[in-house]
Formats: structure tokens, C-alpha cells, sequence
């Protein structure tokens, strides 16, 4: 069964509770659970004959290690409602798997001290960047990951999930 004190699910641009944003995302789950993507099928358009048209999507899930159950994980909203809700399938589960890779670099590294995405700052993601490097991996995967990265602080910033960093940190144009 997961265990989740603080996570409160995101509509639209703003958080529905946003009065406790400390805690936007619990990441004090360490030991027991990993990121994963999650393929999705959801009600598209309707046709010309009114049937609707299924389209598939990727989510961003939790999973119990122990169990091997999951959870869609409301840091979805990233993938299924801002930049990339139009976009093709395949750059969905690009951007939601750069994202699952930084989300269990989080819960993994032993340096790490972050307990919430509230605690981000731009050091946080500099050394997520750093690791790859560390890692040998390919640049273009590196500047991928970096853009990916960057337009999630951009989505975290602007549902008000980023106290440790300042705007003009953040290029909201993207």
C-alpha cells in the first residue's frame, strides 16, 4: 500500500491546496519506491460516426519496490496538461522518462537532503546535469535531459512549487 502523507494533485496552472507548498511532492519515500513511466490510453476525439478515437500517453508513476504495484503519480500534470499535452507520443515519453531519471536520481543519491520538490534549487539540477557527464553520457542525451530538466523548473515555477529560487532564475518563456 503507498504511503502518502503530502501530495496534493495539480489543475490546470496552480495547485488546489496551495496553502502548504512545502510539500508538493513528499520525496521522503527513499528506500521502498521508484519512478517509472507509465503508458496510458485516454479518450480522444470523437469521429465523424461519434465514436471516440483512444490515444495513448504517458503518465509518470510511483512504484512500490516491494510489491511491484504503482500509482499514477500527480507530477503527471507535467506530460498531460502543460507543454507537451498535443504533442506525438514518442516526445511524451521522452520528456516523462527524463523526468523519471531525475526524480530517482533524487531519491537515490546519498548527498541528496531533498525531501520535498519545494527544496529544489538550480544547484539540484546542475548536479543531476553533472552525473550524466560523470556517466559518459552522450551529449545529445545530456542537452536532451538539460531541456527537459529546464522546462520543469519552468512548470514547478509557475504553479508556485519553487520557493528556493528565484524568477529571474527561470526563463518562463519556454
Amino acid at each position: 500500500m503507498f504511503h502518502f502523507v503530502h501530495i496534493y494533485w495539480l489543475k490546470g496552472e496552480k495547485t488546489i491546496n496551495a496553502s502548504n507548498k512545502n510539500n508538493v511532492v513528499d520525496l521522503n519515500v527513499k528506500n521502498n519506491y521508484e519512478f517509472i513511466t507509465v503508458p496510458i490510453w485516454i479518450d480522444g476525439e470523437k469521429t465523424k460516426d461519434s465514436k471516440i478515437m483512444k490515444k495513448q500517453t504517458m503518465a509518470i508513476g510511483l512504484r512500490n519496490k516491494n510489491t511491484g504495484l504503482h500509482i499514477v503519480h500527480p507530477i503527471s500534470s507535467f506530460i498531460l496538461s502543460w507543454k507537451w499535452r498535443t504533442r506525438e507520443f514518442n516526445t511524451k515519453r521522452k520528456h516523462s522518462t527524463n523526468i523519471v531519471k531525475f526524480l530517482n536520481y533524487l531519491l537515490q543519491d546519498k548527498k541528496n537532503k531533498i525531501k520535498s520538490l519545494a527544496e529544489l534549487d538550480i544547484a539540484t539540477g546542475n548536479a543531476y546535469l553533472n552525473s550524466l557527464t560523470n556517466d559518459h553520457r552522450k551529449r545529445e542525451t545530456i542537452t536532451d535531459a538539460a531541456r527537459t530538466l529546464t522546462s520543469f523548473y519552468v512548470w514547478l515555477n509557475r504553479n508556485d512549487c519553487l520557493p528556493n529560487v528565484e524568477d529571474n532564475f527561470i526563463d518562463n518563456s519556454t
